[in-house]
């Protein structure tokens, strides 16, 4: 991979090697989405015709934007979870929590039930994340409103005082 820094633009363009065709169905859904979110640039234009290489052009720092356009490419990767082995990893999950709790688990083992808590937790952001992200934003609204109304009524009580005070 290699980056280079166009002054004039102000955004960094990365160099990403592609392989000519997606070699499976989940390879094909990554791709995908990589270019659904990537917009109508000619580098996803590119990656969906199996070019072998794409460019895309990154902003020079992360926004909330490329943040939520990662978040929705992970969350279609991990969509792409076959089901064995989402039942793998939680099998694996299931002994070795078993085991810390009976016998302890060794540094490796406890990074493995690091790795498995993270994978099986994006797996389950990819199954419900779209529903906690609209909650999110409804409870956001609701926040802004009660702080909106908060203003209105402060304004009223203004209000009330200096009209009653020139009676």
């Amino acid at each position: 991979m290699s980056s280079a820094r166009d002054a004039t633009a102000s955004t960094t363009t990365v160099s990403v090697a592609q392989p000519a065709a997606p070699s499976d169905e989940r390879t094909a859904g990554v791709h995908k989405a990589w270019a659904l979110e990537s917009g109508d640039s000619p580098s996803a234009t590119a990656l969906n015709h199996g070019s072998t290489a794409a460019r895309a052009d990154l902003p020079p720092r992360a926004t909330p934007e490329t943040a939520y356009r990662a978040r929705l490419v992970g969350r279609e990767v991990a969509r792409q979870t076959l089901p064995e082995e989402r039942e793998r990893l939680f099998a694996e999950h299931d002994a070795l929590t078993t085991k810390m709790f009976a016998d302890g688990l060794s540094k490796a083992e406890e990074r493995r039930l690091t790795y498995l808590r993270w994978n099986l937790d994006r797996i389950r952001d990819a199954e419900m994340g779209d529903q906690l992200d609209a909650l999110e934003e409804i409870a956001v609204l609701q926040e802004r409103t009660a702080n909106q109304i908060g203003q209105f009524l402060q304004q009223v009580q203004n209000v009330q005082r200096s009209t009653g005070r020139r009676r």
